[in-house]
């Protein structure tokens, strides 16, 4: 799977979770903060989202501190339905039950 991964700041739950992915396989790009610093929240999560949107990627996890604000930006954009998860169980309704296709996740962890 094609999965795009983008924060405001790069950080030790970033670089954890863009190796868990690689390592099950999945392909994985970096934007906003993972490759430049600083990058703006809101202009990570539409950047990405917009990505999604046109199907270069499959699914996206995007970071900021809370979470909140790149979520609600993230679903700004028509198509994207981005879910704030602070658990897995959480996460695994949002795609089973919401047809979640962005995971949004506070770097607070």
């Amino acid at each position: 799977m094609k999965i795009a991964v983008g924060s405001d700041m790069k950080t030790h739950v970033t670089g954890v979770v863009v190796d868990e992915l690689r390592r099950q396989g999945h392909e994985v790009a970096v934007f906003g903060a993972l490759v430049e610093t600083p990058a703006m929240w809101s202009k990570v999560a539409l950047e990405v989202a917009e990505m999604v949107v046109r199907g270069e990627f499959d699914q996206a996890v995007l970071f900021c501190w809370t979470g909140t604000g790149i979520s609600l930006a993230a679903n700004k954009v028509k198509g994207i339905r981005a879910a704030l998860c602070h658990d897995a169980e959480t996460a695994r309704g949002a795609r089973k039950w919401n047809d979640g296709n962005i995971l949004a996740m506070s770097l607070r962890s």
